[in-house]
């Protein structure tokens, strides 16, 4: 689940959900629109949405997707998303040199440390070389969560393995399984550890990275292309107190599509099938009027939430390499 899915759960509420006690968090109800009740969301429930709440909550989350997505669409003249503040290996192969068997799963850690609110990891691949070849698992554990990939070793030669990883909680591990004779790679900390201190908005700073083994200072093999990049789905959670109006909407028009689309015979007869189109195009056009609202109040807010993804005397997001 991406940060901006759990950052939105029970964002808009439908009345007569038994099994949510909690009030929305945006203090909106998809039934609060006229023309949608638990009663006619129940007739056009089908197989894969069993029963009239399922149905109201899947508009809601299609809603949440598209007005993130036609927000960013809006601002693509103001501002950049995804982009990339520092890309960098974490750790250094040593030539020729390689350690013994290893007991146990091997190889390092990452922790996001930057103080830049809008920052997330992003693995896109890791390098690993290994003394001998054969068939081995890399693992990436976030938590209680573990991500195998199974690649095949060359013997004394780096390989590639392609991860698309992009970690949800500040902290992730980097394994190689166990039994392996692993080059002796070690930190390439010039561009990465973290001070102490709350870290500052450079290209210097932002992971802590040690080994995880025998010792800190050896990465087992494993060498992980780490990029930091400026979150889209951060951006989006920071400002959900802003865009709750045109989810609303957008539910409303999600809801009126499926009732419009559904092969169900429906109240939505005896509603009228073109008062509801009506009406979902009523609140298209106040949701994209809504969205609207919003990138004209967006830029003197955007500047204050992050230095490192906004610069401070612009209103775009930063999109250079370091």
């Amino acid at each position: 689940m991406s940060t901006g899915q759990i950052c939105f759960d029970n964002y808009i509420g439908m009345r007569g959900d038994c099994d949510e006690t909690r009030s929305p968090s945006s203090a909106l109800y998809i039934d609060d629109l006229p023309g949608i009740t638990l009663a006619r969301a129940a007739r056009i429930a089908d197989a894969e949405q069993s029963t009239g709440v399922k149905v109201a909550k899947a508009a809601i989350d299609r809603a949440i997707k598209k007005t993130q997505r036609v927000l960013v669409n809006e601002m693509l003249d103001v501002v950049t998303f995804n982009a990339i503040t520092f890309s960098k290996r974490a750790s250094k192969f040593v030539s020729g040199s390689y350690g013994s068997a290893t007991t146990e799963d091997s190889g390092m850690e990452l922790e996001l440390c930057s103080s830049c609110r809008l920052v997330e990891m992003y693995i896109p691949e890791v390098r690993v070389n290994l003394q001998e070849a054969g068939d081995h698992t890399l693992k990436i554990i976030e938590g209680s969560k573990t991500t195998e990939y199974q690649f095949t070793a060359l013997a004394e030669r780096s390989v590639c393995v392609i991860t698309n990883y992009r970690p949800t909680t500040s902290i992730i591990q980097i394994l190689i399984e166990s039994g392996v004779k692993p080059n002796k790679s070690t930190l390439n900390s010039g561009c990465f550890n973290c001070p102490d201190v709350i870290c500052e908005c450079s290209q210097d700073a932002g992971v802590k990275i040690k080994g995880v083994g025998g010792s800190v200072g050896l990465t087992y093999g494993v060498q992980p292309l780490v990029n930091l990049e400026c979150s889209e789905d951060k951006f989006f959670c920071e400002i959900k107190h802003i865009v709750s109006h045109a989810v609303l909407y957008y539910s409303g028009v999600e809801f009126m599509s499926e009732a419009i689309a559904t092969d169900r015979v429906n109240d939505f007869s005896e509603y009228g099938l073109d008062e509801a189109r009506d009406q979902r195009d009523r609140w298209e056009s106040e949701a994209s009027a809504e969205v609207k609202r919003i990138v004209k109040k967006l830029p003197n807010y955007l500047t204050s939430i992050d230095s490192c993804c906004i610069q401070c005397n612009s209103t775009h997001w930063t999109n250079s390499l370091p």
